[in-house]
């Protein structure tokens, strides 16, 4: 057997592609810039209704909850990049409180 038919499949999508990433929540109820994105991008409107039926609805955490994932979520960072993230708003709140460069008027 040679290399190319070593990387062949059976013709099944799982073997080409994997696992399937799960449905978003929320494609039931989409907001207007949702709405409006899709128009412009001109997804099927059959394709967006059958996502939907397969789609969670959206439920608002309590605050509490959110902050507890916030919590483990940076708790899973490396000290390298909580440091990254740290530096530029310590050196953004020494300076004189202009805003950042990239939205300064240019005259």
């Amino acid at each position: 057997m040679d290399e190319y038919e070593d990387d062949q499949s059976d013709g099944g999508q799982e073997d080409d592609y994997g696992i399937e990433p799960p449905v978003p929540a929320g494609l039931a109820q989409l907001t207007a810039p949702q709405r409006a994105l899709a128009d412009f991008l001109r997804v099927n409107q059959d394709l967006l209704k059958a996502a939907a039926e397969a789609s969670a609805p959206i439920v608002d955490k309590p605050a509490a909850d959110q902050d507890a994932a916030m919590e483990a979520w940076i708790s899973g960072l490396t000290e390298k990049q909580k440091d990254d993230a740290r530096c530029p708003i310590a050196h953004r709140s020494r300076r004189d409180q202009s805003p950042p460069r990239s939205i300064r008027t240019v005259r």
